[in-house]
């Protein structure tokens, strides 16, 4: 017959025991995380979020203020209409414009303006860093027009623009794991925003 195998009795820890291992654990974590912003991987990798970061923002403000524009002509001109309700001229929703250069522009446009001419003018502004195409100006109207393919943009911009205020605010920077995603995030949407 086999000796009876029981688990002997544990003992829960005390109180001091117990505080004891957790400070423990956090001076090695402590310990962890000087040691890790003392390599020039942390150092690269913050830098690198951090330049990204100021990219974005340089998004915004070249969507919402001055940016880098330049003059197009148009071949051929579509707009699509919104709803007819007032007398005048109807409300164009976007408007699509193939330029000589044969790229096509949509523009959301949600407003009341004539529809541009053949052959018109047209500007087209992009940021100054990445050069993404943000807005542009109808000659038949002084306001600048959000361009449909800058709106992915703009978006991924905002969300990662949260991501990273999070990740700094509570230090996720100083992790391995935590700064090294919040890199690779910055780097695909940057990927991103130049394919887009």
């Amino acid at each position: 017959m086999e000796p009876d195998r029981k688990r002997p009795k544990r003992n829960p820890l005390s109180g001091e025991e117990v505080a004891n291992i957790i400070a423990h654990k956090r001076k090695g974590e402590i310990e962890r995380r000087r040691k890790f912003k003392a390599t020039p991987e942390c150092r690269l990798q913050n830098l690198f979020c951090l330049a990204c970061f100021f990219i974005y923002i340089e998004l915004f403000f070249c969507f919402f203020g001055p940016c880098n524009y330049q003059t197009h002509y148009a071949v051929q001109v579509t707009a699509k209409y919104g709803e007819h309700d007032t007398p005048g001229l109807p409300v164009i929703s976007d408007v699509s414009i193939v330029c000589a250069g044969g790229q096509t522009y949509d523009f959301i446009v949600e407003d009341r303006i004539p529809v541009p001419d053949r052959f018109s003018s047209f500007e087209i502004g992009k940021d100054y860093v990445l050069g993404k195409e943000l807005k542009g100006i109808l000659e038949s109207s002084d306001t600048a027009y959000r361009l449909f393919s800058a709106s992915p943009a703009l978006l991924l911009s905002i969300i990662v623009t949260v991501v990273s205020c999070a990740a700094f605010i509570y230090d996720l920077n100083e992790n391995s794991h935590s700064l090294r995603a919040l890199t690779i995030l910055n780097a695909f949407t940057i990927l991103g925003i130049v394919g887009l």
